[in-house]
């Protein structure tokens, strides 16, 4: 199990609700995807955090992740993107 983990603003636009639960449910429908949940940071910045739990380190999922987030870089500023795994505590 990975957390492939996307943190940014959306800076000049207000965040499209509608739109965003289309990417998350588009994202629970891909194969390798367990789940995604869109959190709203209460203090401090990157104002946003995309959570996606997927099961495996698979490339081609990676990419297709990598895909559906570079087509909203117009729209959004401070975009990182880092791949947890667990340490400790974590049931497989």
């Amino acid at each position: 199990m990975l957390k492939r983990v996307a943190t940014f603003n959306v800076p000049y636009y207000a965040l499209d609700l509608q739109q965003a639960d289309y990417v998350i449910s588009y994202l629970k429908g891909v194969p390798g995807v367990k789940s995604a949940v869109l959190y709203e940071i209460s203090e401090g910045d990157p104002h946003y955090c995309l959570e996606v739990e997927i099961e495996q380190d698979d490339p081609a999922l990676a990419s297709r992740l990598q895909g559906l987030i570079t087509q909203y870089t117009p729209f959004i500023s401070d975009l990182t993107l880092k791949v947890y795994k667990p340490l400790a505590g974590a049931k497989e």
